[in-house]
């Protein structure tokens, strides 16, 4: 008997970002985009991660998947006790994901003392047999996924039911390749603080990768690629108070001429020092900040551009997608282009284009 043919194309990614003056983007409009590429994704993963400027200086918002009761109370129990100004749980806000549940609260401390309650509660919950992760605790970002495709993730949150809207959305739709795809904590995308990626393709230096982060202090992984991606930003603009653009130049891991001869986005001395930081493999990635003063949509490819990474804009919007099919779902008019090889884009809500990745 002749078996039918197998289309796994890899992942689909997306980003939308509204300019300062345009309306906020509706949920539904990152649902339908991300769906233009349904066949590259497949049942395992999806996710959907959405900014507002306007939320000021709010508690963060923490929220975690957790597995039992006694996984729960400790969540509470580690938050408590590193949050100054409080803790206001919020419950359960969907329905399970088979052992999961998605669990949430606001919570009032320093950036120091939050991120320390965050790599306890993901070490000890790992450490005990995965039974829970933080997955999104930010004041301008939170995070919806699941497993599924986007629509039913979309729909599980009741993201469109709810009228969401946001400065900027980061989507993605997962063909799991180096990590199973059954439980929600493996869904992009992966977040650290106000950081959130999505990303497809394979990253050949993981492991190099992950033993640079666990030397700058970050103890706790799933034992996915993408998730080291979110971390190293996050180290670098945050910590080192590196710009995106010269941490993304960075990222692609340049080639060594273009680095000695200036073209590369990054210094020699900066190119030595985070070796162990830079990634190789096929990737395309598209990331969202927000610093409390702007937001940011930052892209980037690999150096021999291995996945696909197209972006667009118009008068209103700024975007990025494995596929121009995602950009003029929703904007015929706009203009389309790719990244180059090893290119960095990035485009500010205040802004506008600062890096064209051409």
């Amino acid at each position: 008997m002749e078996r039918p043919l197998l289309n796994i194309s890899g992942c689909g990614i997306l980003g939308i970002l509204r300019r300062r003056d345009a309306a906020k983007i509706k949920a539904q409009d990152a649902v339908s985009s991300i769906e233009c590429v349904r066949y590259r994704g497949s049942k395992l993963g999806a996710g959907f991660a959405a900014y507002n400027l306007n939320n000021g200086r709010a508690p963060y918002k923490v929220k975690v998947f957790v597995g039992s009761d006694d996984a729960l109370q400790f969540v509470k129990n580690v938050l408590t006790e590193h949050a100054d100004g409080g803790v206001w749980e919020l419950g359960v806000e969907n329905p399970s994901f088979g052992r999961f549940v998605s669990w949430a609260a606001h919570v009032d401390a320093s950036e120091a003392s939050l991120r320390k309650a965050v790599d306890i509660i993901n070490s000890q919950l790992f450490n005990a047999g995965l039974k829970g992760r933080v997955y999104s605790w930010g004041r301008y970002v939170e995070v919806f996924k699941g497993v599924g495709y986007p629509i039913d993730v979309c729909n599980q949150y009741g993201l469109v039911e709810k009228r969401v809207e946001a400065d900027m959305w980061i989507a993605h739709t997962r063909q799991p390749t180096n990590s199973p795809g059954f439980y929600p904590v493996w869904s992009h995308p992966f977040a650290s603080h106000e950081w959130t990626i999505a990303h497809n393709g394979d990253i050949s230096s993981f492991g190099a990768n992950m033993e640079t982060i666990r030397y700058l202090g970050f103890s706790s992984f799933v034992g996915t690629d993408s998730e080291l991606i979110a971390y190293i930003l996050d180290y670098l603009t945050n910590i080192k108070h590196m710009p995106p653009e010269e941490a993304a130049a960075g990222l692609v891991n340049p080639f060594e001429d273009d680095v000695l001869n200036g073209g590369a986005g990054i210094s020699l001395g900066t190119y030595v020092e985070g070796r162990g930081a830079w990634l190789d493999g096929p990737f395309s990635v598209v990331a969202g900040y927000c610093d409390g003063e702007d937001v940011y949509m930052l892209a980037f490819a690999d150096r021999s551009k291995f996945r696909p990474l197209v972006v667009g804009a118009d008068d209103e919007r700024f975007y990025v997608a494995s596929e121009e099919a995602e950009i003029k779902q929703l904007s015929e008019e706009a203009a389309v282009w790719t990244v180059r090889p090893g290119g960095v884009f990035l485009a500010s809500m205040n802004r506008g284009l600062l890096v064209s990745g051409r």
